[in-house]
């Protein structure tokens, strides 16, 4: 099975909405943080709501990752990282 341009554009929207969403749900969540399962509601960061965690850490994000029990996991944002700046010469 191949994807059109525009399914992969399609999956690609989907993936930054997401990926918005959860970010958006960890700000208002504040210090409380949110747990694995309540991202993973289809209306946040769906099945694939802690790759969404991760590509926020990736671009900057702090995210404080803590084993609650049982397969959960409680997700705290701290912040974002400043750039890192680099001297050409």
């Amino acid at each position: 099975m191949s994807l059109s341009h525009s399914d992969l554009l399609d999956d690609l929207g989907r993936r930054e909405t997401n990926r918005d969403r959860v970010l958006q749900a960890l700000k208002q969540a504040g210090a409380k943080g949110c747990t694995n399962v309540e991202l993973a509601r289809p209306s946040l960061g769906g099945l694939r709501a802690v790759g969404r965690v991760n590509e926020l850490v990736h671009d900057g994000w702090v995210i404080d990752v803590r084993r609650v029990g049982g397969g959960i996991w409680r997700y705290v944002l701290k912040g974002r990282k400043e750039p890192e700046q680099v001297e050409l010469f």
